[in-house]
């Protein structure tokens, strides 16, 4: 089994800085701001209330209000996966990388 993955780790590299700029990110906090707002929604779809706007007339209640745990499930899968190198983009003297550590 895969050790999961805990930090969304982003490295840019740029001609005539001595170092590297490297952006760690936390998935497991992430993960769980993004279930914390799907348990919001849900709770509020139990209350009744539904987001108001152009944007949410067409939509079914229960697809606003379970449909917000999607992001969430789909960052648990992602961390799952462990060690992952998800892009390295070289552009001249400019180099980004983008890794789940």
């Amino acid at each position: 089994m895969k050790p999961r993955a805990s930090f969304l780790l982003v490295r840019v590299r740029l001609q005539g800085w001595p170092v590297s700029l490297v952006v760690p990110v936390p998935l497991f906090v992430l993960e769980d701001a993004l279930e914390a707002i799907a348990l919001l929604f849900r709770v509020l779809g139990w209350a009744g209330v539904r987001p108001a706007g152009r944007w949410a007339a067409g939509l079914p209640a229960d697809l606003w209000r379970h449909g917000a745990a999607l992001p969430a499930a789909l960052l648990r899968e992602l961390r799952g996966q462990g060690r992952l190198t998800l892009a390295e983009v070289q552009d001249g003297a400019t180099q980004v990388s983008v890794r789940l550590v």
